[in-house]
């Protein structure tokens, strides 16, 4: 038993190990071709009257992820205080954007719901079946998106192979961790089943329509970094948002570090836009979520919840 979480806990520093080396690696691959005269040109002429509705789309993101997070829990009839939704959905998202793995906010808000006195094996089934639908409608929306860029054939072989492998990783990972064949089993029939008590409750609406919302907000946040960078807005570069930010969100870097950057320029070079642009504001995108994620854990520091 000791050697098998000695294995565990070294897996788990060997994969935020590998998720710093790739961020790294994809920065400087990146970073290998700006100009930053022409960086600092950018930010120099930065609009800053976007300041305002990048972070209001920021915090309405949240609070429609924490609406969704609270319908869901409802509707499995976890115990749950709606306050506490909304801070353990801030708060997740502070760490996910500062700790070196993309779950250690789905920790946080486990534990949480596991203060009301909810089995852990419950509150794991309600934080993987919200992450389910956040990953669910990303997705959807980034297909369409695709569709329409039919010239960028490439990216459907990319996705498809991207989500199957999201989903092998995320079985062999949980296999690891539980350790006993009979739980596994357990665990999918119950997902299995909680899913159908989702789709066919009263709540679905409205667990469908916040999951819609808190993806445009999200889409709103890049959007308005392209207007804080002075871009040119057309239909092409709205609809490759989606696609960065599904790219982006694969938990293979350090909080979509280096990764969504180079997806960025990938991208953009198909509209015909230079690399330090595409670059930029990538960067941006991220800089500012984490400068919001700094403020909120900066707020738990000083007025931590009793």
């Amino acid at each position: 038993m000791i050697a098998w979480n000695c294995l565990i806990i070294a897996l788990d520093y060997m994969n935020k190990v590998i998720k710093i080396l790739i961020t790294a690696l994809a920065l400087y691959v990146c970073s290998m071709q700006l100009n930053i005269f022409s960086i600092r040109e950018m930010l120099n002429n930065l609009n800053y009257l976007f300041l305002i509705p990048i972070f209001v789309s920021i915090i309405c993101h949240l609070y429609f992820l924490a609406l969704r997070w609270h319908y869901l829990n409802k509707t499995l009839h976890i115990k749950q205080s709606k306050k506490k939704i909304y801070y353990a959905t801030f708060y997740g998202f502070a760490l996910n954007q500062i700790l070196p793995t993309s779950i250690g906010g789905d920790g946080y808000r486990v534990y949480k719901l596991k203060q009301f006195k909810n089995k852990i094996m419950n509150s794991i089934y309600a934080v993987t079946l919200d992450r389910f639908f956040g990953l669910y409608f990303l997705v959807l929306i980034t297909m369409l998106s695709s569709f329409y860029l039919g010239k960028i054939n490439i990216l459907f072989l990319f996705l498809s192979l991207t989500i199957f492998s999201i989903f092998v990783i995320s079985f062999i990972i949980f296999l690891i961790n539980i350790q006993v064949k009979n739980k596994v089993v357990n665990f999918f029939f119950k997902l299995n089943y909680d899913l159908n008590s989702i789709i066919f409750s009263k709540n679905n609406s409205s667990i469908i329509v916040f999951s819609i919302i808190s993806k445009f907000f999200n889409i709103l946040i890049f959007l308005f970094t392209l207007y804080l960078l002075n871009f040119d807005i057309t239909l092409d570069k709205i609809l490759i948002i989606p696609l960065i930010l599904f790219f982006g969100s694969l938990p293979i870097s350090f909080a979509g570090w280096g990764l969504r950057e180079g997806v960025s320029i990938y991208l953009f070079s198909f509209l015909y836009i230079d690399i330090n642009q595409s670059f930029t504001v990538s960067f941006m995108f991220g800089f500012l979520q984490l400068m919001f994620a700094l403020f909120v854990f900066i707020l738990n520091l000083l007025y931590a919840e009793k």
